[in-house]
């Protein structure tokens, strides 16, 4: 499993919790990514600072979807004014899920 984990800065305001709306909106079609598994919108109301990751099958969906990704964080910037930090990608190590865990 492969992950992007894309950083962004807002004034504390803008920043009222997962799933902000930019994020929902940007990331529209995102279901529909070859290899696309999971995406999570964590947010800091105390300090704007939000932080999307998005979890994907292969190294190669996770390139694939670069374009869309990029994309999809200009939107999130012209809608909401966050300024994007950082995007980092990782190999994804370990995971544990519980049995009761769901997706929204």
């Amino acid at each position: 499993m492969f992950a992007r984990v894309t950083i962004f800065q807002g004034d504390p305001d803008s920043v009222d919790g997962p799933i902000r709306f930019p994020v929902l909106e940007a990331s529209q079609g995102i279901k529909n990514l070859a290899g696309f598994l999971a995406m999570f919108d964590f947010a800091d109301t105390d300090t704007g600072r939000a932080m999307v990751v998005t979890l994907w099958a292969t190294k190669e969906a996770r390139e694939g979807s670069a374009d869309f990704a990029r994309d999809a964080a200009e939107k999130v910037v012209e809608a909401g004014g966050d300024q994007v930090i950082s995007v980092r990608e990782y190999e994804v190590g370990h995971y544990i899920f519980s049995d009761g865990f769901r997706t929204s």
